[in-house]
């Protein structure tokens, strides 16, 4: 499930998401599934970071970036 992986500046990979198909990944998940990061208006960039600190598969917190 899920689009390519893809290689961080650090540890870790990041599976992408394009869930509208214009081509730009909408969202972005670490391997681990700690942290994801969502573009909420569609230019490319990540506007929101979400964690899962317990990993349940539900964001325990948000934050703008």
């Amino acid at each position: 499930t899920g689009g390519p992986l893809v290689d961080f500046d650090g540890p870790g990979r990041a599976r992408l998401f394009d869930t509208d198909g214009n081509g730009l990944a909408d969202r972005a998940f670490s391997d681990d599934g700690a942290t994801g990061y969502v573009d909420t208006d569609g230019d490319g960039k990540w506007d929101v970071r979400l964690t899962d600190a317990d990993r349940d598969g539900l964001a325990d917190g948000a934050s703008s970036l």
